[in-house]
């Protein structure tokens, strides 16, 4: 058996192939983003969080040099405004002020950074040095010191923070539009109600019909269900009280569920396992139409948690006695296993994506910390804790990275929300405890199903949500 250890969460990633090619990326993109990002760091003063960021580009340039009002501006620059405020938007809590693209002159930017109600000016300088290279400086400059105090003169006003870049221009990148936060529908749909505990869900076309199967997983059940107009219809279940049983079970049980749609004469595939079960289990949909059952095909080293190419999954062990994924982790299949260390133990975990290096990586710590992986983006995001535990759930709309998570709610009940490059969607309350998650790719629209435990009434309840996939 072959074994491998990391300490960092990135490295065990990168170990897994989830993490996309930089290579691709625009040189001019990642120069922005450095720019920005070591700008905003550590100014001095550090910013508040009620200055309004004003963000405006400068052509120190030839053909700009008898404009200082705002125009149209070069290709170029109008990338630079477009990634700039696309990085600072990004991290949800600076509100951005855009001003525009400018000739040679600070005192008409600055002008027009006040009016729009700018406190802070983030200027950035892009200078040509033909043929095929430009510098870009950023500056940081308080602009607007209140209502009691005469604005600085432009050459004199405070410096907070500064940098540099050079580099060559070997195409054009195009203009990225800003994201933009995305919000659940305020009204869930009932799936259906069960008197079980469902500790996890998956969505895949098991059957090879026009609309993917919904997978559900209980302590003592694994069901396929169909998602049909008025509800649930029930595909096929197999008990599971027979099989071995875990010597230390979790205080409350987590569970994994994940499935490989049918190809073919390939029969569709599921891989489930939780922490009451002594092993991960593999069975088939197979049988004749309308007859179809659930057949046992294979045991799994631990708990799937993601499905990788080749037949592999990302195997999971729940902590002894505790509701939480070890951070010793692992690649493997019924006959081989790769080890990893995640560097901490997880709640939950999701993979979305088909190849390897296109595939995205999400997560949530032991501490409560949302983080994303996807090429070399890292992000983490802190969290409420949720009572009955944290439901992640990956999709793709365009070129978009969404995160629903839930979060503690007034009242002791959780409340769901997305979680994308624009920050976190408003928050939609649900009459319980989130226990899991799934992103259902239906042809009718795409839909966010939720599991969880409410307060009074059934063990579980099953909600849907229209997702909006512009």
């Amino acid at each position: 058996m072959e074994t491998a250890t990391t300490t960092s969460l990135t490295i065990a990633v990168m170990a897994l192939g989830l993490m996309g090619a930089s290579a691709e990326e625009s040189s001019v993109a990642v120069t922005v983003r450095a720019l920005v990002d070591e700008v905003l760091e550590k100014p001095v003063p550090p910013l508040g969080a009620d200055e309004a960021i004003g963000l405006a580009v400068v052509e120190d340039s030839p053909d700009s040099a008898a404009r200082v009002e705002p125009g149209p501006g070069s290709e170029l620059s109008r990338i630079v405004l477009g990634l700039a405020r696309a990085r600072i938007e990004a991290g949800g809590g600076a509100a951005v002020v855009p001003v525009g693209v400018y000739g040679p002159g600070l005192e008409a930017v600055d002008r027009a950074a006040r009016a729009a109600g700018a406190e802070v000016l983030l200027l950035l300088r892009v200078e040509r040095a033909p043929p095929a290279a430009i510098r870009l400086r950023a500056e940081l400059r308080t602009i607007d010191r209140g209502l009691w105090v005469a604005p600085p003169a432009s050459a004199a006003a405070p410096l907070r923070a500064y940098a540099a870049r050079t580099l060559a221009i070997a195409e054009p990148v195009p203009v990225p539009e800003p994201p933009r936060k995305k919000t659940l529908p305020e009204k869930p749909e009932v799936l259906g109600a069960f008197d079980e505990d469902i500790l996890a869900l998956c969505a895949c076309d098991l059957a090879g019909g026009p609309e993917p199967e919904l997978v559900a997983l209980s302590l003592d059940r694994l069901a396929v269900f169909a998602l049909e107009a008025e509800g649930l219809g029930l595909v096929a279940a197999r008990d599971l009280e027979a099989l071995p049983r875990s010597s230390a079970p979790s205080r409350e049980p987590i569970g994994g569920v994940v499935c490989r749609a049918r190809s073919g004469p390939t029969a569709g595939t599921i891989a489930f396992g939780h922490s009451g079960l002594e092993q991960g289990h593999v069975v088939e949909l197979r049988g004749a139409p309308g007859r179809p059952s659930l057949q046992a095909t294979a045991t799994l080293p631990g708990v799937p948690l993601g499905a990788l190419d080749d037949g592999l999954f990302l195997l999971a062990r729940a902590e002894a006695g505790k509701s939480r994924w070890a951070q010793k982790m692992s690649i493997g299949s019924a006959d081989r296993e790769l080890q990893i260390d995640l560097g901490e133990p997880l709640l939950d975990l999701v993979t979305t994506g088909g190849a390897p290096r296109s595939r995205r990586f999400a997560a949530v710590t032991q501490s409560y910390a949302l983080l994303v992986l996807d090429g070399e983006l890292q992000t983490r995001t802190p969290m409420g804790s949720s009572g009955a535990g944290i439901a992640l759930v990956g999709t793709e709309p365009r070129e978009s990275w969404v995160v629903g998570t839930s979060s503690i709610a007034p009242g002791g009940a959780d409340a769901i929300r997305l979680i994308g490059p624009a920050g976190a969607g408003d928050p939609v309350p649900l009459p319980g405890l989130v226990r899991a998650s799934v992103m259902v790719d239906d042809p009718r629209g795409a839909l966010l199903v939720v599991a969880i435990a409410p307060k009074k009434g059934p063990r579980s309840v099953l909600y849907r949500m229209g997702l909006d996939r512009r």
